[in-house]
């Protein structure tokens, strides 16, 4: 399950690619028929494991884990174990790839509740008193807490209370697999919430409630930062007029951060400073449908940055001609060399503004919103990050990572835990 990769990239991305992963391919829970010791048989659904009845010529323990990690909801994790035959059983939880000749709870980094005398075992083979004993046609079922690290487990739809502390919690949590030792014995397990004896709604439930009230009592930090974000902003996209505004009313500072290129670091910058105030005056022009005026205006501050941002800039060119009813100048400007790619074939911004000759009325036609101030404002937003990038800052604002990690999340904790629906 692990990846050699993994050490290279950061836990976000992980995360990210784990959610891609498994986005619209989610597994189902069921019991590693790949990892079968000696005298172990797993039904064709891969949801019953027998250890062999007879006893003949097989001997010691034998246990089998899920193929995936247990599935988390609200950081509550249950799955049900149906005794058909009990010889001896230990039903637990253990971490990846757990010796399969060992119970659960015999062994560091596990733990179990077994069968004939109710002991609960966790790191090692000395097990306490815990709980009643349990035998064929029992429904014995274990649930997890990641946020406390709570074990507990129930008996035919009854909770027994708390077992311990599941061992050693420096685990990944992903890394905790339902574990179940079986000697002479037959089970099948269970992850479905629909047909199980005792239900673990009232715990996420708890869980759930707990988490956001912890989110709506958490206390921001003593210096607002909601402000510096905004400013930051509008400094990022140019809008200098409102930032002063902005900067009357909350006058903490005259520097603002933008990021800087290599996504950590971050620098400081005046908001007077000469290229911004230069970059300003690029947007604005484009804002108000000068594109020759801003043409020439970057061949003189911005020589550099003319085959990056003209493909753009002349799309809009031929749009303003458009507007302004000269056909005709917007048909030359398609002769420009600069209209073309490497190969000689229009650029695709350049044929998709081009479409709108077609039509009689290009103001009432499907490419319409071309038209539309938003266009500019649209073309302006590239040609600022083209900018930025070139001044070694970040083409993304803070206030956008912002939100789109804010939208993300959920969609992470739905699917980085390989979820298996407990509906």
């Amino acid at each position: 399950m692990e990846n050699d990769d993994d050490g290279k990239l950061s836990s976000l991305e992980q995360l990210f690619r784990r959610a891609i992963e498994q986005k619209g391919n989610t597994p189902k829970q069921c019991l590693a028929s790949d990892r079968l010791n000696h005298g172990l048989q797993v039904s064709d659904d891969s949801l019953t494991v027998t250890h062999s009845l007879s006893g003949a010529n097989v001997a010691g323990d034998a246990s089998l884990q899920t193929q995936w990690p247990l599935s988390l909801t609200c950081g509550v994790g249950y799955y049900e174990v149906v005794v058909h035959h009990c010889g001896v059983i230990v039903v637990g939880l253990a971490n990846q790839g757990y010796p399969n000749v060992k119970q659960p709870g015999s062994k560091k980094h596990s733990c179990g509740y077994k069968s004939d005398d109710g002991q609960r075992f966790i790191n090692n083979g000395e097990g306490t008193s815990y709980g009643p004993t349990y035998t064929s046609g029992d429904v014995v079922g274990c649930g997890f807490c990641s946020r406390t690290r709570d074990v507990w487990f129930t008996k035919n739809g009854e909770h027994l209370g708390v077992a311990f502390k599941f061992p050693t919690p420096d685990i990944v949590i992903d890394h905790i697999f339902p574990t179940v030792g079986v000697e002479h014995a037959s089970v099948s397990v269970n992850f479905e919430l629909k047909s199980m004896k005792w239900s673990p709604q009232e715990v996420i439930a708890e869980e759930r409630a707990m988490a956001l009230e912890k989110v709506r009592t958490m206390e921001l930090p003593t210096k607002d930062k909601t402000a510096d974000i905004v400013a930051s902003y509008l400094l990022h996209y140019g809008y200098h007029d409102t930032l002063k505004k902005v900067m009357e009313i909350n006058p903490t500072d005259t520097k603002l951060l933008l990021r800087r290129n290599d996504g950590e670091r971050q620098e400081e910058c005046q908001i007077k400073s000469s290229k911004l105030v230069e970059r300003n005056t690029v947007i604005q022009k484009i804002m108000n449908g000068d594109i020759v005026g801003v043409m020439e205006y970057i061949e003189k501050v911005f020589p550099g940055l003319k085959w990056d941002v003209w493909p753009s800039l002349l799309s809009q060119l031929i749009v303003e001609h458009i507007k302004n009813d000269t056909l005709e100048e917007a048909i030359n400007v398609t002769a420009r060399t600069e209209c073309n790619t490497a190969s000689g074939e229009p650029h695709p911004l350049i044929s998709e503004v081009l479409g709108l000759l077609a039509y009689n009325d290009p103001r009432s036609s499907p490419l319409a919103y071309l038209l539309d101030q938003s266009q500019r404002r649209r073309v302006a937003d590239h040609v600022n990050s083209v900018i930025l990038s070139s001044l070694q800052f970040h083409p993304e604002s803070i206030l956008e990572s912002l939100l789109k990690h804010i939208m993300v999340m959920p969609i992470l904790a739905k699917e980085c835990f390989y979820p298996i629906s407990l509906t």
